[in-house]
Protein backbone atom coordinates (compact mmCIF):
# COMPACT_ATOMS: atom_id res chain seq x y z
CA UNK A 1 0.00 0.00 0.00
CA UNK A 2 1.70 3.28 -1.00
CA UNK A 3 0.07 5.35 1.52
CA UNK A 4 1.46 3.18 4.06
CA UNK A 5 5.14 3.40 1.97
CA UNK A 6 4.83 7.05 2.05
CA UNK A 7 4.12 7.60 5.87
CA UNK A 8 7.11 5.59 7.08
CA UNK A 9 9.30 7.17 4.78
CA UNK A 10 8.01 10.82 5.99
CA UNK A 11 7.69 9.63 9.31
CA UNK A 12 9.55 6.50 10.77
CA UNK A 13 12.66 6.38 12.13
CA UNK A 14 15.80 4.19 11.85
CA UNK A 15 17.34 2.93 14.91
CA UNK A 16 20.57 1.02 15.09
CA UNK A 17 20.13 -2.21 13.91
CA UNK A 18 18.20 -1.13 11.28
CA UNK A 19 15.30 -1.35 13.33
CA UNK A 20 11.99 1.00 11.86
CA UNK A 21 10.46 3.15 14.48
CA UNK A 22 6.67 3.60 13.72
CA UNK A 23 5.26 4.45 16.49
CA UNK A 24 4.45 8.06 15.97
CA UNK A 25 1.08 6.61 14.00
CA UNK A 26 0.77 2.72 14.46
CA UNK A 27 1.10 2.64 17.90
CA UNK A 28 1.21 5.33 20.33
CA UNK A 29 -0.88 7.34 18.78
CA UNK A 30 -2.70 5.56 16.17
CA UNK A 31 -3.82 7.20 13.22
CA UNK A 32 -7.52 5.29 12.31
CA UNK A 33 -7.84 6.49 9.28
CA UNK A 34 -5.10 4.67 8.06
CA UNK A 35 -5.27 1.64 9.70
CA UNK A 36 -9.37 1.75 8.04
CA UNK A 37 -7.01 2.10 4.51
CA UNK A 38 -5.04 -0.45 5.15
CA UNK A 39 -7.50 -3.25 6.80
CA UNK A 40 -9.61 -2.49 3.21
CA UNK A 41 -6.21 -4.32 1.62
CA UNK A 42 -7.02 -7.56 3.15
CA UNK A 43 -9.50 -9.61 1.52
Amino acid sequence: MQELKNRIAREGKVLPGNIIKVDGFLNHRVDTGLMDRIAEEFP
